[in-house]
């Protein structure tokens, strides 16, 4: 598991992208400062797993990854958030109470992860200031959570699950789902600032599908074996917390590189 470190988010408010599209409306931002999220997932494209690198499709599903025995195909990602952190270079390393360093919980929210593609998802309001970091919760909902009753009523398929993905292996259909939680925590190299010549940007956070169910030969495994309580379950598990990353992606086209 990555190890739990916490980091601070100086915002005043979240929106939620209607349309989840490039033209998406972002609302009303009393101080005009915003940094957009994004989510996106490498495309497969009928390549050789990891090797694929990072180019991106229209968004087309299904995505196809293989490792030259056997196929992965991807069908549907669901991930729960249930928080997202930004971390500021100033007084909030020393006094995480100062004004603008509270926590901020935007969910649980379920992002419907764009195959092969990009798609915007919240926007949030930020002060200005210089941010090294990005802390992301991957969160476990639970209808035996009493706060997380109507996010269960709208997604019941979600119930005590943070991660769902489906497709076929080796053309046998598999669902599987995850109860991790875990605080994904990204530093930003270099770290953005936001100020009066650069108000907003956008981060985007991938999800490398192709590294999730793989085994320590770069070889895919049954994803069905990685569900609750299968052979692969902690490896998969350990797999998916390091196969995200983040970054400052200010065209929005899922490339980290500058």
């Amino acid at each position: 598991m990555v190890a739990t470190r916490k980091l601070t988010l100086a915002a005043g408010s979240i929106f939620l992208l209607a349309g989840c599209g490039a033209g998406a409306d972002i609302g009303t931002n009393p101080n005009g400062n915003f940094v957009t999220f994004a989510f996106a997932t490498p495309s497969g494209s009928g390549g050789g797993g990891a090797a694929n690198g990072m180019s991106f499709s229209a968004g087309a599903e299904p995505e196809t990854y293989t490792d030259g025995q056997n196929t992965l195909t991807i069908t549907k990602v669901e991930i729960v958030i249930g928080e997202f952190l930004l971390q500021r270079l100033d007084e909030c390393d020393t006094n995480p109470d100062a004004t603008g360093c509270t926590d901020f919980k935007i969910g649980p929210l379920l992002v419907d992860v764009p195959l092969g593609g990009l798609a915007r998802q919240f926007t949030v309001d930020v002060e200005m200031g210089t941010y090294y970091g990005v802390e992301m919760e991957v969160y476990k909902a639970s209808s035996d959570n009493p706060a997380d009753a109507d996010f269960i009523a709208a997604n019941p398929h979600m119930d005590g699950n943070s991660l769902r993905i489906e497709g076929t292996f080796n053309g046998t259909a598999f669902t599987f789902t995850t109860d991790l939680n875990a605080h994904q925590g990204f530093f930003l190299e270099p770290p953005v600032t936001i100020d009066e010549t650069k108000m907003t940007t956008n981060m985007t956070i991938v999800l490398n599908l192709d590294r999730f169910f793989v085994d320590g030969a770069g070889m895919f495994v049954d994803p069905l074996l990685a569900n609750e309580g299968g052979e692969f379950e902690s490896m998969i598990e350990q797999n998916i917390v390091g196969a995200m990353k983040a970054f400052e992606d200010a065209d929005e086209d899922g490339d980290d590189e500058h």
